[in-house]
């Protein structure tokens, strides 16, 4: 239901983010890194945590790319 109500929100890319904080937390900071790796993410998790793997629905504005300058996806050029 949830995962509902953020895809008509236009939050349309399941992403994942590892923290050693694994206590819970619903705010993330605007520099917050996830990838759509649930593998990758684990690496950054607290090992034997499974609440410190996060899941969530994101509206992607710029995406961070070994490409120089990045790419902004929200760009109308």
């Amino acid at each position: 239901m949830v995962d509902e109500a953020a895809k008509k929100a236009g939050y349309t890319v399941k992403m994942y983010h590892g923290s050693k904080r694994g206590d819970g937390f619903t705010v993330f900071r605007d520099w917050s890194y996830f990838t759509k790796s649930k593998k990758y993410a684990q690496r950054y998790t607290e090992r034997g945590n499974d609440k410190s793997l996060y899941s969530a629905y994101v509206k992607i504005r710029m995406l961070l790319t070994r490409e120089k300058p990045p790419i902004d996806i929200c760009s109308t050029k």
